[in-house]
Parts: C-alpha cells; structure tokens; sequence
C-alpha cells in the first residue's frame, strides 16, 4: 500500500484542484487508459506513471487543467447553437472554444499555462507530427487552434506543432485579416467570441454563413446533432465516450458545467 501512496495523494490533491477552478465539489475525477474526457460533472484522466515521471505528471495536470477550464467558463448551451456542421469546421470551431477557456486560466495563472503547455506537446507528439508537416498531413483546425491560443495568451505554438501551424499561417492570416487579433478582446463573452469564430470559417471557407445554414433547414438551427453531449479527448478533442473502469476518487451527480472563474489551492 505503501508504494502507491504518492500515486494516490497525486489524484486527491489534482481532484480537489479540479473542483478548485471548476467550483463544483460535486465533480467526479476517475483515472484509467481510456481516452480521457469531460461528460457533465464526470471527468476522466490519464492514468499518472507509478514512478511520478514528471513529464507524464505535467501532462495530467494539464489535461485535468483543460477540463477544470472548460467546466468553468463553458456554456454548452451557446456552443450547441453555434456549432457549424461541416466537420473541418467542427473541429475548428471546438479548437478555438478550447483556446479561449484555457486562456482565461493561462494569462492569470503561470502554472496553469505551464502545464498546459506540456500537455499540447505531448499531445502533438503523440499525434506523431513533425518538421516536415504538410497541408496534406497538418490538420487546418489544429493549426487555428495555437493560433487563435497565441492571439489570446501571447504563447508560442509548442516545438511539436510548430510545422503545424508553418504550413497553414500565411494561408489563415491572408483570409482572416486581423480577426485572429480582435478575438482577445472578446474572450470573456463566448457568445461574441462564437460569432468572431465562425466569421473566420466562413472567410477560410470551412463553414458557410450562420444565416444560410438556418435558412436551407427552414429553422433556428437548434437541433445540432447532438451537441450537448461529453466533451473527449486529449486538450478538449471531442468524441463520444462509453464510460469505462477507472479508479473513481470520489462521486458527483452529473450536473452540466457552468460558467465560472476559480483558483488553485495549490497556487499553480
């Protein structure tokens, strides 16, 4: 029992973490080898190394950080409204959404942008990107991302991604204008920030006008296949989750997330 103690004072102390920034001490933190995801008040993370290694530690601090994030400053509500349904778009739409509740942690908290920043190299390393990226092989959505992250926070892309976001910058940039740059005005107010978004789709061509899209429907375009469901993945990617064994810290009722600011206990 011994040797698992520091494995298990890691867990308590990142669950209350957690709660700490999301203010929600009914959230639920299980640990395990599934792809990690945010469902409700249910979050699931990495299992962390028996040996502490501290990259793999960073790497779920910030993972648990991302979550905690988007628990407090994520209204799903908006974002099922104003998610566009052409996948690239999708993708796109979520990685800026990402960007902005990270941000909102990451100007105010050194730690927190720190292990964030771990977590998206190993995440981009993981993903096997390179310094040879293509725009074959470099993912649009992925490269908007760090560069919607960098307009808010003033943080480089990782070393990892930085082929990434290469091959796709001028091409963005050129369509977009300074539209990157006005959404670091707008971080606070997700609403505004979703409109600014999906502007730039459109501009890039991703996604067509939000109008357009409701017009062709003959409604308000509310029914948005289904996106009020789990958040998943790895740095906010979604996918549908089918729950899993991991190691539960402690209960929660599964309430939604809610909009809000928080601090680390920890000072982190």
């Amino acid at each position: 029992m011994n040797e698992r103690e520091p494995i298990e004072e890691f867990k308590r102390a990142l669950t209350q973490t957690m709660r700490s920034i999301a203010e929600e001490s009914e959230l639920t933190v299980t640990f395990g080898s599934e792809t990690p995801s945010l469902n409700g008040l249910r979050a699931r993370l990495p299992q962390p190394a028996r040996d502490l290694d501290p990259a793999d530690r960073q790497n779920v601090r910030g993972q648990s950080d991302s979550f905690a994030l988007r628990l407090a400053h994520h209204d799903e509500t908006v974002n099922a409204q104003m998610m566009p349904r052409e996948s690239e778009a999708r993708a796109s739409f979520t990685a800026a959404e990402d960007a902005r509740c990270e941000a909102l942690g990451a100007r105010d908290m050194k730690g927190i942008a720190r292990n964030l920043a771990d977590m998206h190299e190993a995440r981009c390393i993981k993903q096997g990107y390179h310094d040879q990226m293509t725009r074959d092989d470099a993912p649009v959505s992925e490269a908007l991302g760090f560069m919607v992250r960098q307009a808010l926070t003033g943080a480089s892309p990782p070393p990892a991604a930085k082929s990434v976001v290469a091959v796709w910058q001028n091409w963005i940039t050129e369509r977009v204008g300074d539209k990157l740059d006005n959404l670091a005005s707008l971080v606070d107010d997700q609403q505004a920030f979703a409109d600014v978004t999906r502007d730039i789709l459109v501009d890039l061509g991703l996604s067509e006008p939000a109008g357009d899209l409701e017009n062709e429907d003959g409604d308000d375009g509310d029914g948005d296949d289904g996106d009020n469901g789990p958040e998943d993945g790895e740095g906010g990617q979604a996918e549908q989750q089918d729950g899993g064994s991991s190691e539960d810290m402690e209960m929660g009722d599964g309430r939604n997330g809610r909009r809000r600011s928080g601090n680390r206990p920890d000072g982190r």
